[in-house]
């Protein structure tokens, strides 16, 4: 019996083998490097929150790190049931496991176009392998994608989806906040007009807006960067940082062909259909204002614009007015965009696996074998060592300049800068008599600088590995000697 290849090749079987190779192929890669990733501080930071507060607590903290709370409900009953911090990194994993599901078997793209973006450097990395809110974003916009098209027959589901999408992260709340506003025009344009889910909408964004606000000014970080970038932060600069962080070093000449493509997908999707076009156009200026005056970007944070434009293009493929000319080329035009992150891809995955992300894992693994259980961890800086907490459950390190423990950052509290008046030091073991002190510094004080100012009775016992890839997170720990 002969097989027609070329039919084959067109069929739905080998569609669903293609997808479920490609599949397989991701899932390998990400657990892969998932399992040799050591977490940094921001990723423990939330996981310090969840474990170490009550849920009112939680509450009344989280509005000062300037995110919505469904990342932090998701890791409750982990935290809670005392399961290790690794924990947190397998939920990551099977969230973009998940959103790949999605993406690949429901999405109206060609092959390659599905290739380049499963392998892109959101997909392989920043949502698969570095565990924060951004994790629970792909699958639950490309679920709203796959929705949107029958979101008047399915209200509650698209409702459902918008809310949820609207508490992962402020940097997706001009984009929700445009498709719910856009939704609930057309609901109301119905002839059978359905009110609850514009209830639910209402509720949501008045109780997200005004938790988020509450906590704007309490954060001491973002009011510094704010008077910053008022005067030293252009707009061409925040729409610039966006490439930089999504493809790295890139030259002038693929910056140029970038930005074409870019504009040749927004003209595609304005002239499939006008609503699409103002989500994904509002979505993605929000998080370009957000750079400007609010926070500065990262790769994680500018990855997301794409997926926005991700969003644009399939909600417009979907579309009974879709304009078939082109078709095949504008879906190149969207694979290039996201082959050009290729090459920050699997340099990540590559060094991830190779060297150690963060100094947190091992310096843990230090504390842990070789110190005291009743020694006295002190730290110069209170938002460098929630990495190392996230690995020891059982400690906590001590804060000078507060003259308290503490596990993770209150970003309303004293940490704009490192401290370094080390003479207070000096006076610590009568604070902490018959117990052994340990001091603990990362890479963000500097190492010539501590050792032109630290006490000489200070014995470094601990260094991190020189080829840590995150600078900021080698820590170096000093055990007080006693003076003989």
């Amino acid at each position: 019996m002969q097989i027609n290849f070329p039919a084959f090749l067109k069929s739905e079987k080998f569609n669903k083998i293609f997808n479920t190779s490609l599949l397989l192929v991701f899932v390998v890669l990400t657990f892969l490097t998932m399992i040799n990733h050591e977490l940094w501080r921001d990723e423990a930071q939330a996981w310090l929150v969840v474990r170490d507060l009550s849920p009112l607590g939680i509450i009344d903290h989280v509005k000062t790190e300037g995110h919505p709370l469904l990342w932090y409900a998701v890791l409750f009953p982990f935290a809670k049931l005392h399961f290790p911090v690794f924990s947190m990194q397998v939920v990551s994993f099977l969230l973009s496991v998940c959103g790949a599901c999605v993406f690949l078997f429901c999405s109206p793209f060609n092959k390659f176009t599905k290739t380049t973006v499963i392998f892109s450097s959101g997909f392989l990395y920043w949502y698969s392998v570095i565990s924060r809110s951004y994790s629970l974003i792909p699958p639950l916009i490309f679920l709203l994608a796959v929705f949107y098209r029958v979101r008047l027959k399915h209200p509650y589901i698209y409702t459902s989806l918008l809310i949820l999408l609207s508490n992962t992260h402020v940097l997706m709340f001009g984009f929700c906040a445009a498709a719910a506003l856009c939704f609930a025009f057309e609901l109301l344009s119905c002839k059978e007009k359905t009110i609850p889910p514009l209830i639910l909408l209402c509720i949501n964004f008045f109780c997200v807006i005004t938790y988020l606000a509450a906590g704007r000014s309490e954060n001491e970080l973002v009011q510094s960067y704010s008077e910053i970038a008022t005067g030293d932060l252009s707009l061409y600069k925040a729409v610039l940082s966006l490439f930089i962080n999504i493809f790295a070093n890139i030259s002038f000449l693929m910056l140029a062909c970038l930005v074409v493509a870019a504009v040749v997908l927004f003209v595609r999707i304005f002239k499939s259909d006008k609503k699409v076009f103002w989500l994904v156009f509002t979505g993605i200026a929000f998080q370009i204002l957000v750079y400007r005056y609010i926070w500065s970007t990262s790769p994680e944070k500018a990855f997301l614009t794409l997926l926005i434009l991700l969003f644009g293009c399939w909600a417009a493929e979907s579309l009974k007015n879709v304009l078939t000319k082109n078709k095949f080329l504008f879906e190149i035009i969207l694979a290039f965009v996201f082959l050009m992150t290729w090459h920050v891809s699997f340099d990540v995955v590559k060094n991830d696996i190779q060297y150690n992300y963060s100094g947190s894992k091992d310096a843990a693994k230090y504390i842990k074998n070789n110190l005291a259980r009743d020694a006295v961890l002190v730290s110069s800086y209170n938002v460098t060592t929630a990495g190392i907490s996230a690995y020891l459950p059982d400690e906590k390190f001590y804060f000078p300049q507060e003259k308290n423990f503490y596990t993770f950052s209150k970003w309303n509290k004293g940490i704009m800068t490192p401290y370094i008046d080390y003479s207070d030091f000096e006076k610590l073991p009568q604070v902490f008599k018959n117990k052994k002190l340990y001091f603990v510094f990362s890479y963000i004080t500097s190492p010539d600088e501590l050792a032109s100012v630290l006490p000489k009775n200070l014995k470094k016992v601990y260094e991190s590995p020189s080829d840590t890839l995150l600078a900021s997170e080698k820590f170096y720990i000093y055990e007080l000697k006693n003076d003989e």
